[in-house]
């Protein structure tokens, strides 16, 4: 007796240390717990923190820094004639007085030595503010953004650059977060898929109300609408059978869910990949749509002039809207004046700054970024938004330029003189 009871008291105490350390050992539901909470936590982290920003986020100082007013700096503005057209709108108002119209400097010939001006920005609440390159005026926010990207209804605020690395840490975080949440429900959706399609295929209500109901081609958009159909026909036949599962978790709502998420996910992906080949090709997403404008504009141009039609002025001054070329003002030490005013070649970049250092100016070095939490901290500061660095090329190219058009210059001077 005494040797079964002790038995039966050892084999008691080993069950309950089984028990307890399979409750003490964290099980797959627990971990699954607590990385969905800080998966969903994190997602809504980063949108919120996009939804909530100011709504004078990304807005240009109304005047540009003093270097920039000094000339001391080679900076973007103006083209001469555009100059001139502000200039002549100036002298013509009555209500603005007549601001920086100092004339071309007295005894020089052509338009690269006039004084410049920056760009600024007369519409909405602008009122003459500073416009700095790869600035846009969002007509939404009636405002100016610098490093205008695109204005996002889903946070109802536009998107600029030093908010990309939030923006794109929220895309990439989406579809793995979607695909934690719902692994657990795939194989039994997936089953419940098969159920539901075999049930569409012979029940003979589903068969007379749209298998051979000829306007379903129509009305479901083609073949693959009317599959979809016959397939939520025949799962809403099967969830009256049963009821959707022992709770419900595997009836048509649920699964419609599931392929919504599905559909987000590959959303972000696309997003997220089309985010990255900006960045990396040192465009905007603006400025990416601009540059197809000026591709497309460009393309039909040469069609028609190779057919030898004539060329449509409208298509002319869309082509050369868009294109890349800009004016920049160049700082010298000798000469006429303080400095140069030079164009771009018509198809330079000259913000492109080479992969690398397109990505590193956005994102911030090494990849931190993909942390939500480092994701909201980094970004672009406004200084470097608004005096965007300029290539290295472009501005060899400019110097040399504005070199070239002084030494031609002293020669027209010293030709007049004689």
């Amino acid at each position: 007796m005494g040797s079964a009871a002790d038995s039966a008291s050892s084999g008691s105490d080993v069950l309950f240390h089984r028990l307890e350390s399979v409750h003490l050992r964290p099980r797959p539901v627990d971990a699954y717990s607590v990385f969905a909470t800080l998966s969903i936590g994190c997602i809504s982290m980063l949108y919120l923190r996009l939804y909530f920003l100011p709504r004078d986020q990304s807005r240009p100082p109304f005047n540009p820094p003093a270097a920039i007013q000094a000339n001391e700096v080679m900076y973007e503005c103006l083209s001469p004639a555009e100059a001139a057209a502000v200039r002549l709108a100036q002298r013509n108002s009555a209500s603005e007085p007549a601001t920086e119209v100092t004339p071309m400097v007295p005894g020089t010939s052509g338009e690269a030595f006039s004084a410049p001006l920056v760009n600024r920005c007369y519409r909405d609440q602008c009122a003459g503010r500073w416009k700095p390159p790869r600035t846009r005026h969002c007509s939404l926010c009636r405002t100016c953004r610098s490093g205008f990207d695109h204005h996002c209804a889903i946070f109802a605020n536009c998107l600029t650059a030093p908010h990309i690395p939030s923006f794109l840490s929220l895309l990439l975080c989406t579809p793995p977060t979607v695909g934690l949440l719902i692994s657990p429900m795939m194989l039994p959706l997936l089953r419940r898929t098969r159920k539901a399609w075999a049930i569409a295929c012979v029940d003979e209500g589903i068969r007379v109300r749209w298998w051979n109901w000829k306007p379903s081609w129509v009305i479901a958009a083609g073949p693959m609408g009317r599959w979809a159909g016959g397939l939520i026909l025949g799962w809403k036949a099967l969830d009256r059978v049963d009821g959707g599962g022992a709770y419900g978790e595997v009836r048509l709502k649920i699964g419609v869910l599931v392929f919504l998420g599905l559909l987000l996910s590959a959303v972000c992906l696309a997003l997220a990949y089309a985010t990255i080949q900006v960045i990396l090709d040192g465009h905007l997403t603006v400025d990416r749509e601009r540059a197809r404008t000026h591709s497309r504009a460009r393309a039909s141009v040469l069609a028609l002039q190779q057919q030898g039609r004539p060329v449509p002025s409208g298509l002319m001054e869309q082509m050369e809207r868009y294109a890349e070329r800009r004016w920049f003002f160049v700082p010298v030490t000798h000469g006429p004046s303080d400095g140069v005013i030079v164009p771009t070649l018509p198809i330079d970049r000259a913000y492109d700054l080479g992969r690398k250092r397109n990505w590193a100016l956005i994102m911030g070095k090494g990849w931190g970024w993909v942390l939500p939490w480092n994701a909201v901290r980094r970004g672009m500061d406004m200084r470097a938004v608004c005096q965007w660095p300029i290539a290295g090329g472009t501005e060899i190219w400019l110097r040399l330029n504005a070199e070239r058009t002084i030494i031609i210059s002293a020669a027209e001077w010293a030709s007049e003189s004689e």
